[in-house]
């Protein structure tokens, strides 16, 4: 792929990243697709923050493409108003907020079956507010890598929409 452009890195970085997921055929799928989905979700999200771009404010109930990863989820974000907590959307945005918090701050448990690690689930907590169980996810390795290609071809989606 040659020498990265800091000008299009954003848009190389999920490019290459995108490539490890599709053809990594090793033993660590699980360890692989968290480093990746991790990147994916703040590299090109907090630079497109600074430009104050706007990406993926849209209800997750109306993507479907990954209604069979969310109809099962634990999903209840919150944010603060007038000094109290209410509901916040249930948009990608947050979900991917959501994710981002729960793999950061190592709220990560892998299921073992026969030795392998079989799922992972990743939760959210609000400290700030009673540590509120915001988000829990329960993904097989193949429903992490479909998140992960989601974020990556969304991003890459949005980005060509900008420069069109």
């Amino acid at each position: 792929m040659g020498s990265i452009k800091n000008e299009t890195f954003d848009i190389q970085f999920i490019e290459r990243t995108k490539k490890i997921i599709e053809n990594y055929k090793g033993t660590y799928n699980i360890t692989l697709l968290l480093n990746c989905l991790l990147g994916l979700i703040v590299l090109p999200s907090e630079f497109y923050k600074r430009k104050s771009r706007n990406f993926f404010d849209v209800e997750i109930d109306k993507i479907q493409e990954i209604q069979d990863l969310t109809e099962n989820i634990l999903f209840n974000p919150t944010k603060r108003k007038k000094n109290t907590w209410v509901e916040d959307k249930r948009s990608l945005k947050n979900l991917i907020k959501k994710i981002r918090n729960g793999v950061s701050h190592q709220q990560i448990e892998c299921v073992d079956e026969n030795g392998r690690w079989d799922r992972v689930i990743i939760r959210d907590f609000n400290t700030y507010n009673n540590d509120n169980l915001e988000l829990e996810v329960s993904w097989t390795p193949n429903q992490l890598k479909i998140f992960a290609l989601f974020v990556a071809d969304s991003y890459l989606y949005e980005i060509n929409k900008l420069d069109n």
